[in-house]
């Protein structure tokens, strides 16, 4: 398969996914002050339900903490119908 992609190796494969390449924060982060402006920037661009901007900015930091964990919880429809 190597040969017929024309002997791409893993320092391109780096290259192309760089931008996911990202570095912790020097300092401690407050992670409420950013699960509120992840939800400001989603309402801004998107029409969500009622608490839909929570839920998608939740699912957005779990993404990122992912592989911190073993297992995860499973998405439940707490939001729905509250």
């Amino acid at each position: 398969m190597k040969a017929k992609r024309g002997g791409q190796d893993k320092a391109k494969e780096h290259k192309f996914l760089e931008h996911w390449n990202v570095q912790p924060w020097p300092e401690q982060v407050d992670g409420d002050a950013l699960l509120q402006d992840l939800a400001k920037h989603l309402i801004r661009y998107l029409v969500l339900p009622a608490k839909g901007d929570t839920a998608v900015a939740l699912w957005i930091l779990h993404t990122w903490v992912f592989d911190c964990f073993d297992i995860t919880q499973r998405p439940r429809r707490a939001m729905r119908g509250n």
